[in-house]
């Protein structure tokens, strides 16, 4: 059984009062391709049906791979995507790319049943990030996707990340906020390049929450990212970062 600090539980707590378990494959915001003008264009990935109306945010953890450089028609990969919420982004990493083994994992048991009953390609793990039960030096990526603020203490969460990443891997955050911990995450790894792609979110986001209109909290969430990306100060960021 599964041991929460307070804060947690008040995570767990607040993910489950959205509502929005078995309705929304991806919590993350969107990602909209952009040409040199900043106007939209098409997604370049070729997506089956059941993606599509995800396509925004499926577009956002295809960029986190596109930005790392990394070979994506290498099949023998081993990914982790920490704080996986409910599975659509390693159901996707794992569907499409066809890596060879990939797990997702997350704090929250109704996130993890959820998806596992949904998905049993993927290895879903229900634990902290702060203490990942998986062996040392197994994978090639580790990705985490605007959730990094969760993981206290944030030490730990480098520690354990860098444990269970081999020597030559790499680890790809994704968030509006990454600058916060970017003291603690340069302890363990080497920042090897950095990307802003507020625009981008905020327009995926602008797009998303009409496409998901009748969802009111859906679209409340993008109707409150767009406004910060586009309107607000926001800088959301990607870090692709080896071990030190």
């Amino acid at each position: 059984m599964l041991f929460f600090t307070e804060k947690e539980y008040e995570i767990v707590k607040r993910y489950d009062s959205f509502n929005i378990l078995g309705t929304a494959l991806f919590m993350n915001d969107g990602y909209c391709y952009l040409d040199e003008d900043n106007i939209p264009i098409p997604t370049p990935l070729k997506l089956s049906k059941k993606w599509k109306p995800w396509t925004y945010q499926i577009n956002l953890y295809n960029i986190l791979l596109e930005t790392s450089g990394i070979d994506l028609k290498n099949k023998n990969i081993s990914l982790l995507d920490v704080a996986c919420g409910q599975g659509g982004g390693v159901s996707f990493y794992k569907e499409y790319y066809k890596f060879k083994e990939v797990y997702g994992l997350d704090l929250n048991p109704n996130h993890i049943s959820h998806a596992s009953n949904r998905d049993n390609n993927v290895n879903f793990i229900n634990a902290s990030a702060t203490d990942i039960p998986l062996d040392n030096n197994k994978f090639d990526i580790i990705t985490c996707l605007e959730a990094e603020t969760y993981f206290e203490p944030f030490e730990k969460y480098c520690k354990e990340v860098s444990r269970v990443l081999k020597n030559n891997g790499v680890l790809i955050h994704a968030s509006p906020a990454l600058f916060v911990n970017k003291n603690n995450l340069e302890k363990y790894f080497k920042i090897q390049k950095t990307k802003d792609i507020h625009l981008n979110v905020g327009i995926g986001c602008a797009i998303s929450k009409h496409l998901f209109k009748k969802h009111e909290m859906l679209k409340t969430i993008y109707t409150n990212d767009e406004s910060a990306n586009l309107v607000g100060n926001e800088l959301y960021e990607i870090y692709v970062m080896k071990s030190i």
